[in-house]
């Protein structure tokens, strides 16, 4: 019976060498995907994308998506008009959502294919133990020799060729309405005046967040049974983990399985511990403790 559950972030990985921030796919894509690198850039705030990348993936500039669609309607009778006029907001689009999912999910996967693995050791870890690991990289097969049926990547790993590396949003809504919130009168009219262009722009450019939003409801379902064999699991250790907003219906589904366990938190700063402090009274738990990090090896 396997009692110990090591739940893992990717500051474990940072704590090995690993270039694994998100900054560092940054410098990825500069050199290797410039036209995504300058999407990015240019739909994203700069000052929150590289820190807090998944979650701003959903505060895309909506303002510049509806620019552009604007600008690409030429109007009927213009001396500019062609035929490829009537397809030509829609396919702006299209490149887009294409480039924020597609391309960025396949740039992804090529930055962690060429992470540099250290083969150096750092912890100590309990015979025949679950991990649960929420990084794609494969630290924990490659540099501490564990078995890949012991491993849970919930997100995916690298080594699964024919899985998408599962990164985005959890957010639900779309973060606009349209058509746009008139009175009654006005709303009548703009649906009687609004181009079909535009309407199919607008569809396509939703299918962006449906695309790139991290189903983690959809994920713990397909997953059921892997929480469930969680209920005789007696210690739970989180190393690196920054416990998330995104990935905190993980850490539901964890307390509310094992119950009896008791947890073990380590923190690398104040900010750390503090989050954790939080995230215990969140998750109503009674048995807990919180230690700094480089004590992890006399626990």
């Amino acid at each position: 019976m396997r009692e110990d559950l090591y739940i893992i972030g990717n500051g474990f990985d940072l704590a090995h060498g690993i270039k694994s921030k998100y900054s560092d796919f940054r410098d990825f894509i500069t050199s290797n995907h410039l036209d995504l690198y300058k999407g990015l850039q240019e739909f994203f705030d700069e000052d929150y994308l590289w820190s807090n990348f998944e979650a701003t993936l959903y505060a895309i500039d909506s303002n510049e998506i509806f620019e552009r669609i604007d600008k690409n309607i030429i109007p009927y009778g213009s001396p500019e008009w062609t035929d490829a006029c009537n397809h030509m907001p829609q396919s702006e689009v299209l490149e887009f959502v294409k480039l924020f999912t597609n391309e960025l999910d396949d740039a992804l996967r090529a930055w962690v294919a060429s992470i540099d693995i250290h083969k150096d050791t750092k912890c100590e870890f309990k015979d025949k133990s679950n991990f649960l690991t929420f990084n794609y990289t494969m630290t924990l097969e490659e540099i501490y020799g564990i078995s890949s049926n012991r491993i849970k990547h919930i997100h995916n790993a690298i080594a699964q060729k024919s899985k998408i590396l599962i990164m985005g949003f959890v957010n639900k809504a779309i973060p606009f309405e349209y058509p746009p919130p008139l009175p009654q009168w006005d709303k009548i009219e703009f649906l009687q005046e609004r181009d079909f262009r535009e309407e199919q722009s607008m569809d396509i450019f939703k299918t962006y967040f449906s695309k790139r939003r991290k189903d983690v409801y959809g994920i713990l379902h397909k997953n059921r049974a892997y929480f469930d064999s969680l209920c005789e699991i007696k210690r739970i250790y989180v190393l690196g983990h920054s416990l998330s907003d995104i990935d905190m219906p993980y850490f539901h589904k964890i307390a509310q399985k094992s119950i009896n366990a008791t947890w073990y938190f380590f923190f690398y700063s104040q900010t750390d511990k503090d989050r954790i402090d939080l995230v215990c009274k969140e998750l109503n738990l009674h048995k807990f403790s919180i230690y700094p990090v480089n004590c992890f090896g006399e626990i």
